[in-house]
């Protein structure tokens, strides 16, 4: 394999900030945003509320619905292989 010299000088730049007439980078800053600190927003009893009966119906209703849907679909898969059908 052919060994090249280098020069880091000769590279293009892939600075891809605006150039002023000096060879200076522009750099724009500007205002991001605001954030308020120390102010929390409180949580009505409605959101709470919310948040628990949604809590039971994934973990107490919806999710074990889906295990059983699972475990049936493999089983009679199983049956269906193993005895035809």
């Amino acid at each position: 394999m052919a060994k090249h010299k280098i020069n880091p000088d000769e590279l293009p730049s892939n600075n891809i900030l605006p150039v002023n007439e000096n060879g200076d980078e522009e750099k724009k800053i500007g205002l991001v945003g605001t954030v308020t600190v120390g102010q929390k927003k409180p949580q009505s009893r409605i959101t709470r509320e919310v948040r628990g009966i949604s809590s039971y119906l994934f973990e107490d209703v919806l999710l074990p619905a889906i295990k059983r849907i699972l475990h049936d679909f493999v089983l009679n898969g199983l049956d269906m292989a193993l005895w035809g059908s």
